[in-house]
């Protein structure tokens, strides 16, 4: 078991997968963006929204939600703008995070 996810490799683009979201998701951070379906559209979704509030909050939206956060979200589907703001390599919060928590539910 701990060889397969040691040598796990993103189903996109065969690079190597770092950290267990990734490797749950079976897809690395840049890929994530362009999966089918709906982890493809809930990816997209979080990363306008993170964009949306670094236009509001004149920040970087790579610092708002790392992509290490981005898959974090993805795998685990924080249910409330609180869990969303308590997941690492996210940096939401208020109205922000609870529009991620709705589009992971969407």
């Amino acid at each position: 078991m701990i060889d397969e996810l040691a040598s796990a490799s993103c189903a996109q683009c065969a690079n190597p997968l770092k950290g267990i979201s990734a490797r749950r998701l079976g897809l690395c951070a840049d890929c994530v963006t362009k999966a089918p379906g709906d982890l493809g559209r809930r990816a997209r979704a979080i990363v306008q929204i993170a964009t949306d509030a670094a236009q509001d909050l004149r920040d970087d939206p790579n610092k708002l939600v790392t992509s290490a956060g981005l898959l974090r979200l993805l795998d685990t589907h924080p249910d409330s703008g609180g869990n969303v703001s308590a997941v690492p390599g996210v940096k939401l919060t208020g109205k922000w995070a609870t529009a991620v928590a709705e589009a992971l539910r969407a």
